[in-house]
C-alpha cells in the first residue's frame, strides 16, 4: 500500500494537541540530490523555508510525547484519538527511515516529522504547534 493511502484515513479529523489544536498533513518530497541525515540548512533548502527562522532539531520522541500515552482518565474522544496516534507512529517507524524532528518558528511552531521511504525520497506528517 502508497504510505500516503495508508496515513490519510488515520490524518482526517486528527488534530495535535497544543494552545491551538492543529491538523496533521502527510508530506512527501523528492530529495534526489539531498543528503542525509538533513541539516537544518539542507531543511530549509528542501522545503523552501524562511532562511532566517529558527530551526531546531529534537529527538523524534518528542513528537510523540504526550500523544501516545494512553491515561486512564480519558475519556472515549480522547481514547480513540490516542489510539490514532499510537498507529500513526507504528506505520510511520515501519515505512519510515532515520526519522528526523525539526520545530520551525518559535511561537507558532511548524512542526516536521520526515523519514526516508527510498532512495532519493522522503515523507513524514506536518503540523503546527501553538506555544505562547
Amino acid at each position: 500500500m502508497v504510505l500516503k493511502e495508508e496515513l490519510l484515513p488515520l490524518l482526517d479529523e486528527l488534530w495535535y494537541p497544543s494552545e491551538s489544536d492543529e491538523p496533521i498533513e502527510f508530506i512527501h518530497v523528492d530529495a534526489a540530490d539531498v543528503t542525509l541525515p538533513l541539516t537544518p540548512d539542507s531543511l530549509v533548502k528542501l522545503l523552501s523555508l524562511d532562511p532566517g527562522g529558527r530551526i531546531v532539531e529534537k529527538e523524534p520522541f518528542k513528537f510523540w510525547d504526550g500523544v501516545t500515552t494512553l491515561q486512564d482518565w480519558y475519556d472515549e474522544t480522547e481514547t480513540e484519538r490516542t489510539k490514532r496516534f499510537i498507529r500513526l507512529k507504528e506505520i510511520l517507524d515501519n515505512r519510515l527511515t532515520g526519522q528526523q524532528y525539526f520545530e520551525v518558528g518559535e511561537i507558532e511552531v511548524d512542526a516536521y516529522l520526515i523519514g526516508a521511504r527510498s532512495e532519493g525520497e522522503l515523507a513524514g506528517i506536518k503540523t503546527m504547534i501553538v506555544r505562547t
